[in-house]
Order: structure tokens, then sequence, then C-alpha cells
């Protein structure tokens, strides 16, 4: 067991220089206290996250496969997308996600707004298409209220995805 634990730590101190939890010389990133977002967006983000118009067709909400009930994954060795499409990778968990420095398993993005919006649009994960996305919700009125009162230029994508990202910063896993 002593060999499988120094294995595993010397797996470990890789992936965390890579995810942006170490520094490359060895010592740890400080979390912030506690994370800054807004309640009243993180609840339309909320919403937005359940809602399956952000997806082709209306096929896939992101909580389809960042399932709350399953620590935020969906237990599939690859996710799939809209019209059974597969993905490159499985479902990673989105507690604490605004914590980290880079994003995706290969850690290819370092800001969350960009990550929202490549998902999004990713043929594999959502597939969906801005002006089809804020059509829809612009025809909700209670999401389209919701947009209005919440911000000054109300339904944009940008806004939307301002939304969900307060509401991924709401998501706190602490054991």
């Amino acid at each position: 067991t002593f060999f499988f634990s120094l294995w595993l730590l010397l797996l470990a101190i890789p992936a965390s220089i890579c995810w942006g939890l170490v520094t490359s010389s060895g010592s740890f990133l400080p979390l912030p206290v506690q994370k800054q977002y807004d309640a009243k967006i993180a609840e339309l983000g909320k919403k937005l996250f359940h809602d399956a118009r952000l997806s082709k067709d209306n096929q896939v909400a992101c909580s389809n496969c960042h399932i709350n009930q399953l620590n935020g994954v969906d237990s599939r060795p690859k996710a799939i997308g809209p019209d059974n499409m597969i993905a490159n990778f499985n479902t990673p968990s989105l507690y604490n996600v605004t914590l980290l420095n880079k994003l995706f398993w290969e850690a290819k993005e370092t800001d969350m707004n960009q990550a929202i919006y490549a998902h999004i649009q990713d043929p594999t994960i959502m597939a969906g298409k801005w002006t089809d996305i804020t059509d829809a919700i612009s025809n909700d009125i209670t999401l389209s209220s919701d947009f209005k009162h919440g911000f000054k230029d109300g339904l944009t994508d940008k806004n939307v995805v301002t939304a969900l990202v307060n509401y991924l910063a709401s998501l706190d896993y602490t054991p």
C-alpha cells in the first residue's frame, strides 16, 4: 500500500498543476474564503441549468449530465449529448468549479464564461445556437421577466452565461 500511495501522490501533483491548484514551484494556491456570486442571478442560473432550451432541439439540459444527486456527474464513461452524440470525455463534477484556474479534463480553458459558451455550442455536448436559445427564452414570460429585473440590458447570450456562472459559484461541496 505504501507504493500505491506514493504512486497516487506522484499522479496528483502534475494533475494539480494542470488544473491550476498548485503553482509550478509546487506551492498550493490559496482558495478564497467565500465564493462571490449574486444569489438572485444564481437562482436564474439554476433555472437555466435545468432548461433543455439551451441545447439543440430542446434535448439536453446541463442537469442531464451534471446530476446533483450523483455529486454533479452522470456516472457514464463519456457524456451523451443531443441525438446521442458521444462526447470525448466523461462529465466532471461542478462542485467548487469556479475555484479552479483551469477547466475541462484537458485544462484547455481558463475562463468560466468561455467554458460555458464552448459547452453550449459543442455539437457533442449541447449543440445550442444562441439565436435559438435567446428566442426561446424571450418567449418564456417568467424567464424573460427575470432577465429584465436581473440585468440592465435584459436577455442576452452574455447574461445567460453570467447567470449560469453565478449558479455554478453557488454550488459548494464541503464534506
